[in-house]
């Protein structure tokens, strides 16, 4: 529309062939999928700001799992996820840029082998992820061509087993940045986990067995770039 709004619907269907087969060797259907989604988009004409948000629902069917009870590959498993997720991208006054996201995930195993399991969530999905970023640019003055940032992540909690009993904590880290451009150099110097943050990142189950790996811990990037 001329006021710079512009709204969506799609749907749309998904044929995945799966390789291998059953315990009795009989090969796997494909997985099937459904999806619709509507949303939104706004750019106003002649503005330096760009806003997105949309709506999901997204359904998998014939999903391969193994049978806790033989351990053997088998093919009922059907899974749903629907959320919602929105983008701010702004160019303000003054030299400040601002990004930020956020997305909800609602999961559902809604078919399996192993009938404990139907109603939970997916395993090492969080239902909420959220990540701010702000810069400011220097365009004048003695400080002329140094960019700051800063920004914040936080993922909400998840699970690390399919019964849901592993419960793997939420964690929020913060990032910096400083750049500096001079004639035909840009210097950068970019830092994650700025407080060297311990967090476990994901988890999982093997064999009956739980595992975790570590989050990134804090970890500093310095870059020289030359134009010419």
């Amino acid at each position: 529309f001329n006021s710079g709004f512009f709204p969506y619907a799609s749907y749309s269907e998904s044929f995945l062939p799966v390789a291998g087969t059953d315990g009795n060797g009989n090969p796997f259907d494909p997985e099937t999928g459904r999806q619709y989604e509507v949303g939104v988009k706004y750019q106003p004409v002649g503005g330096d700001i760009f806003v997105a948000a949309a709506a999901f629902d997204l359904e998998r069917d014939n999903v391969v799992e193994f049978d806790p009870a033989t351990f053997l590959p088998v093919q009922i498993g059907r899974a749903r996820s629907r959320g919602f997720e929105t983008e701010v991208v702004a160019s303000l006054d003054y030299g400040f840029d601002i990004f930020a996201n956020y997305t909800y995930l609602d999961t559902e195993i809604r078919d399996s082998a192993n009938a404990e399991i139907v109603g939970n969530q997916f395993t090492q999905i969080p239902e909420h992820l959220v990540s701010v970023w702000a810069d400011y640019s220097f365009a004048s003055g003695v400080l002329e061509g140094l960019l700051i940032g800063a920004g914040v992540r936080y993922q909400s909690s998840n699970f690390g087993d399919a019964a849901n009993t592993v419960k793997v904590p939420s964690f929020t880290v913060y990032d910096a940045a400083l750049h500096y451009a001079w004639q035909k150099f840009r210097f950068g110097l970019n830092v994650q986990n700025l407080a060297d943050k311990e967090y476990a990142a994901t988890c999982f189950q093997r064999s009956g067995a739980d595992f975790c790996t570590f989050g990134e811990s804090r970890t500093v990037r310095a870059t020289v770039n030359y134009q010419w």
